[in-house]
This record gives structure tokens, C-alpha cells and sequence, in this order.
């Protein structure tokens, strides 16, 4: 029983995660793109790491899987931003700088509506919202 809910859960993770990469390509394609690009890297990374020991194969297989979501964000900003062929002025600067935020709004979204659907236990919810702000502390005591 444990093994076909671990595999609905998976599988239904994998379908959001698809989604919103195609989103991202309808938005803008080089942004798409790229954030497959992110994933294959992350892979390759990942399979380094749990080669070393550093991590468990489970993890390097979501490492690559999930990896594209960096660039959820990026569907709020303007492809004319996005694609700028000089440097950014202060202000599409700040519209790069929310995308992060932008982006754990929509997964969070997501996420919920698979909490209240019952395809995702409320305590996995909780546990990647602790682990994404302890990211963005690390993150702001670092400048990144």
C-alpha cells in the first residue's frame, strides 16, 4: 500500500513539475530552456554525489526532477526583461529579484491544492516551507 501511494505521489509531482516547465516555455522559450538545462546539470551533480556517498540515489533522481522549479518565478516577469540584450536598470532588477518569492507562491499553490485534494501529506508541505526559509536565510546572510 505504502509503495502505490509513494508512486501516485510521485507521479503527481512529476505531472506539476512538467506543467510548469511547459508554462515557462509557452512564457519565454529560452527561459524554458534553461531551466531544463538546471535539471540536467543537477542531475549530473546529483549522480557525482551519490557516487561519493554524499546523498542516496532517491535524492539525486529529485535533485534533477525538481531542479527546473528555480525558475518558476521567472513566469511573472516580462520576457522583454528576461530577454534584455543590455544591463538591467534598478527597476527590472527588482522584478528579477521577486522572482524567487513569485515562484514559492505558485508551488506552495500548487502543493495546497494537493493537500486538499489528499495527494500530499500536510507535514511534507510544512517541512519544504521550513526548508525554503531556511534557504532564504542562508541566502540573505550570504547577499545571494
Amino acid at each position: 500500500m505504502m509503495d502505490s501511494r509513494y508512486d501516485e505521489l510521485k507521479e503527481a509531482m512529476l505531472v506539476a513539475v512538467g506543467r510548469f516547465v511547459a508554462e515557462i516555455h509557452f512564457h519565454d522559450d529560452s527561459t524554458g530552456t534553461h531551466v531544463e538545462s538546471i535539471g540536467v546539470v543537477a542531475g549530473v551533480i546529483g549522480r557525482v554525489m551519490a557516487a561519493r556517498g554524499l546523498i542516496d540515489d532517491w535524492t539525486a533522481e529529485w535533485v534533477e526532477r525538481v531542479a527546473p522549479l528555480h525558475g518558476v518565478g521567472k513566469l511573472d516577469v516580462p520576457s522583454a526583461v528576461l530577454n534584455k540584450r543590455f544591463s538591467l536598470d534598478a527597476e527590472h532588477w527588482e522584478v528579477i529579484r521577486q522572482h524567487p518569492t513569485i515562484g514559492r507562491q505558485r508551488i506552495t499553490g500548487v502543493l495546497s491544492r494537493m493537500v486538499d485534494a489528499g495527494r500530499l501529506d500536510p507535514h511534507c508541505l510544512e517541512s519544504l516551507r521550513q526548508s525554503v526559509d531556511e534557504l532564504d536565510e542562508l541566502a540573505a546572510r550570504t547577499g545571494r
